[in-house]
């Protein structure tokens, strides 16, 4: 026997023989007529008039399948919504990963000038022509000197302490424009140590 259902009722007594349909003026087998969704078979599935179901020959339980009252839309809506939460952290993580490296540079940076500036505030000692030590001499003065050329690149230098090892201007500071405004090459390399 096949009785006619609305759709509301089918979905509220049997939510899981639905199949979707196009609604649509039209006859169930029984030859009942009305505004139908729905045909209740005999065999217990509900069939759609007009349906894909028909147009394939059959019945389709709707138990389980995607989209069936909606089910996989809100499936489908929570993972669009974990995605978007994935993608969120993922940028999180980013943006905090670049604020630690920028503040690990901006540290080296400081480190850097520190050691420059405690550098130059080291006393300098040069060794004259006679072999006698000169100084203690602050980095400027010995700028100015070296600008007005009374030093030549195979003048001993000693920064610290006059009893240190003297090495040539010429290896401590390659550069001429270095020489008495940055660390010399012993120093950068004490402190690469």
């Amino acid at each position: 026997r096949r009785s006619l259902l609305s759709e509301k009722d089918v979905r509220r007594h049997h939510p899981e023989r639905v199949v979707p349909t196009t609604r649509r003026r039209g006859r169930c087998e029984d030859g009942a007529a009305g505004d139908l969704a729905m045909c209740v078979g005999g065999g217990g599935g509900l069939v759609g008039r007009g349906s894909a179901a028909d147009e394939h020959g059959g019945r389709r339980e709707a138990a389980g399948r995607d989209g069936a009252l909606g089910g996989g839309g809100a499936g489908e809506q929570q993972q669009q919504q974990q995605l978007r939460e994935e993608q969120r952290q993922q940028q999180l993580r980013e943006e905090q990963r670049r604020r630690e490296e920028e503040a690990r540079r901006r540290e080296e940076v400081r480190r850097r000038e520190e050691e420059r500036q405690r550098a130059l505030l080291l006393p300098w000692y040069y060794r004259d022509p006679q072999g006698d030590i000169q100084g203690p001499f602050d980095a400027a003065q010995m700028r100015q000197w070296f600008d007005a050329g009374y030093f030549s690149d195979d003048l001993p230098l000693c920064q610290g302490d006059a009893q240190g090892h003297f090495v040539p201007l010429g290896i401590l500071f390659p550069a001429a424009d270095d020489a008495f405004v940055a660390p010399s090459k012993v120093q950068q390399q004490q402190q690469q140590q």
